[in-house]
């Protein structure tokens, strides 16, 4: 697990958020944040700002790979099939693949 100072420019770095794998790459700290804000790029070239806190949270869950990132989404959907199948009266169908 990496700190956020440790950051440098290039680092790809991965997200979970709202069932989909995100991904950005880090830019650089944001020159009039005074050292509380970073500036990411996303895979469409887009610039974001992410305050240091928040990101700290994203590089605490690990996601060093694509593949990582990847299992760590299935995991995510698999507890979450678990609590539905879980509700009373609630049958979730299973879709073969």
């Amino acid at each position: 697990m990496k700190h956020v100072s440790e950051l440098k420019q290039g680092d790809k770095i991965y997200d979970i958020d709202s069932g989909q794998i995100k991904w950005y790459k880090y830019l650089c700290v944001h020159p009039t944040g005074q050292g509380k804000y970073h500036i990411l790029i996303g895979p469409n070239e887009e610039p974001v700002r992410i305050c240091g806190a928040t990101l700290q949270a994203i590089l605490n869950r690990n996601l060093q790979t694509r593949q990582e990132a990847d299992i760590a989404l299935a995991d995510k959907l698999e507890k979450y099939v678990k609590q539905l199948r879980n509700r009373a009266n609630y049958v979730v169908p299973i879709i073969e693949v």
